[in-house]
């Protein structure tokens, strides 16, 4: 006889495996980030008109997809490539031309998730937040032009190149190489990391055993094999050239390389010294105070990847301020380093002050915030009403919440002053970040006196090209066969918003002759 010594089991009792194993807290918090980039991204993308970069690059695919000449300017083969694609396959619309940046800059958000055990998960996850929400990166991502999509390949680059060099596999090694050959067609955003990346590993080397070179050595030459090599000038010709459409990519490429080297010289942009730091502290105020609280954790620590983030920012702001690049395009250069220092500032401070947290803690942060709610709202007044009672209750409030917290300090406990302060800095940072990206991004995206933007012409295009179909169709009975004439100066707005009439042509002027 056979007994069957197993326990009785209940209905519902058996252990049901979970059917997404993959999908954690950590990876929902990923995707609701990207989602919500994509969304801001997307959201009214044709609403303002083109600036001159975006249009000539539009105009530059637009001609070549109707079989015209391309415009001798500078721009981005691999955009143009885009344009041509999307053409092709949809309308040519303003919001078309911004889609592939839209697109790279939500892509940016996902990237620290492959390197969060380098960077620490906390680290990782509060980069992807800024990569998402601040002003910088979301004006960029709704720019039709190369700043975001070559600051996303080279931040694709430098994370496959972490991942190579923790695995060492042809995969990775394959991945780099069709990342290089897509970046150095996107535009010379790839170079100053590349520097960097090549900087680093000689110095690596040189701290290192006969072994450590003798390891730096092998991941060279496992990277650059024969294949490797053929892949990456492979995607990079096959990008730059539209698939042989526009083999002028090619040469387009080279000269945006080149527009790396000329804007060099001091005074290739037309701006001060000062121009790149006042852009970094007008919309980034809250992402260089956390990276330079991780130089100071991490200079205490001799963390050896801060030192490198510091190095890298601090190549690019020496590009930016001793020398020429400092111009806005040039701005993500050296706000990369700075955002993945922000992330590790962030960890290093809740690392540091999350302990003992009290009652009497959260008692001070309210009162603290209200007080400096009120001092902004008295401020705010004398700013609509100039008059100046507002600024003289918002100032005494100020002074009175400062002299609160040194007294705070000095008598209480230093670190409950240090933890508190912090959360008051930092809460109203993280609300004057989230205004600045709304006004950025919607309501103030073309005006001139943005210093992200600068001049821009025919701020009213939707206007009038819906005025001139309009007239067209009064006056001939056709919405697009209207005669129309433009100065040469208008370029290239005027070729890009009149592009559908026919008989559109270019002139010197408009004046009737001898009219002065």
């Amino acid at each position: 006889m056979t007994v069957d010594y197993r326990a009785p089991t209940q209905r519902g009792s058996e252990y049901a495996p979970c059917p997404f194993p993959w999908l954690t807290i950590e990876v929902a918090l990923y995707a609701a980030l990207v989602a919500a980039a994509l969304a801001l991204r997307l959201a009214a993308l044709g609403r303002f008109p083109l600036s001159a970069p975006e249009a000539s690059m539009v105009l530059t695919a637009w001609r070549t997809v109707r079989g015209g000449e391309l415009m001798p300017t500078l721009y981005s083969p691999l955009l143009v490539a885009a344009d041509m694609a999307l053409f092709w396959l949809t309308r040519a619309t303003d919001a078309a031309t911004r889609l592939v940046p839209a697109l790279a800059g939500a892509a940016l958000v996902a990237l620290p998730f492959a390197v969060r055990r380098t960077l620490g998960r906390g680290a990782a996850l509060v980069t992807a937040t800024l990569l998402a929400f601040a002003p910088s990166w979301v004006f960029y991502s709704r720019t039709g032009e190369w700043p975001i999509v070559a600051t996303a390949l080279a931040a694709g680059l430098v994370v496959a190149s972490d991942r190579y060099r923790q695995s060492g596999t042809r995969l990775d090694a394959r991945l780099i190489a069709v990342l290089l050959g897509a970046g150095l067609a996107a535009g010379p955003g790839l170079i100053t990391p590349l520097l960097v990346m090549a900087a680093y590993g000689l110095l690596w080397a040189r701290g290192r055993s006969l072994l450590g070179r003798a390891q730096l050595r092998g991941l060279a030459l496992g990277a650059a094999t024969r294949d490797n090599v053929l892949v990456a000038a492979g995607v990079f010709v096959a990008l730059a050239s539209a698939l042989w459409v526009n083999p002028a990519g090619i040469g387009a490429a080279a000269n945006l390389m080149g527009h790396w080297v000329g804007s060099l010289a001091p005074g290739a942009s037309g701006r001060g010294m000062g121009a790149l730091p006042t852009l970094l502290l007008t919309y980034e105020f809250l992402t260089v105070a956390l990276a330079i609280a991780a130089g100071v954790f991490g200079a205490r620590r001799r963390a050896p990847l801060d030192a490198l983030l510091l190095g890298w920012a601090a190549l690019a702001l020496v590009l930016g301020v001793l020398l020429g690049h400092r111009g806005p395009e040039w701005l993500l250069d050296a706000l990369l380093p700075l955002v993945v220092l922000a992330g590790r500032g962030a960890a290093y401070l809740w690392e540091a002050l999350r302990r003992e947290v009290s009652v009497a803690d959260a008692v001070a942060l309210v009162a603290a915030l209200a007080l400096g709610a009120f001092a902004l709202l008295e401020i705010a007044g004398y700013l609509l009403t100039t008059q100046q009672q507002f600024l003289i209750y918002g100032l005494l409030v100020l002074g009175a919440l400062v002299l609160a917290w040194v007294g705070f300090w000095l008598w209480g406990e230093p670190l409950q002053a240090a933890r508190v302060g912090t959360a008051v800095v930092a809460l109203f940072a993280i609300g004057l970040t989230v205004r600045t990206t709304t006004a950025i991004a919607y309501q103030t995206a073309r005006d001139p006196r943005e210093p992200l933007v600068g001049m821009v012409a025919l701020p009213q295009a939707g206007e009038m090209n819906a005025f001139v179909a309009l007239l067209s169709d009064h006056l001939t009975g056709d919405t697009r066969a209207l005669e129309v004439a433009y100065e040469r100066d208008l370029n290239p707005w005027a070729a890009w918003y009149l592009r559908d009439y026919a008989a559109a042509r270019e002139v010197a002027s408009v004046a009737p002759a001898g009219a002065e």
